[in-house]
């Protein structure tokens, strides 16, 4: 069967949110051996290796480190390099998927296999109202969504 998609999310100095996102991955309905995570650190430094050193998701994860802090295209280059699915799926360290998100986009991908499949967050305020309470309505807007969350390219 092989994998079906590689989830790449780029990474800078975001291990908590990042730890969140990768925790909303285990929930995926799609099943788990048909997708990887590539997580790609753009030279953190508030504990993101350690974080992922201890964690163990039931999904394949890798872990690249880059050399000195080089920004979010160079980084997600990084990980479709390293990508072994059919498929690449772009998100970000601060994004919670719902459970059928990659099932959806699986879905969509077989009624129409021309076409590249994007989203949005559709619940950014109420995430970061329910898991950050202390974000200002200012900080709100600024992560309000306004820019795709997640994109589906063939590889």
């Amino acid at each position: 069967m092989g994998i079906k998609f590689s989830v790449v999310i780029p990474s800078f100095n975001n291990a908590k949110a990042l730890m969140l996102t990768l925790t909303s991955l285990e929930l995926q309905t799609f099943p788990k051996n048909r997708f990887e995570v590539i997580v790609v650190d753009d030279g953190s430094e508030d504990g993101t290796a350690e974080a992922i050193d201890g964690y163990k998701p039931p999904y394949m994860l890798t872990f690249i480190v880059n050399e000195g802090r080089h920004g979010r295209a160079y980084t997600r280059n990084v990980g479709a390099n390293a990508a072994k699915g059919k498929y690449l799926v772009f998100i970000d360290a601060d994004f919670l998927l719902v459970p059928e998100c990659l099932q959806t986009l699986y879905s969509y991908h077989h009624r129409y296999p021309e076409h590249v499949i994007s989203g949005f967050p559709e619940s950014t305020h109420a995430v970061y109202t329910q898991y950050y309470p202390q974000f200002s309505d200012h900080k709100k807007k600024e992560n309000a969504p306004d820019s795709p969350a997640a994109w589906l390219m063939e590889k």
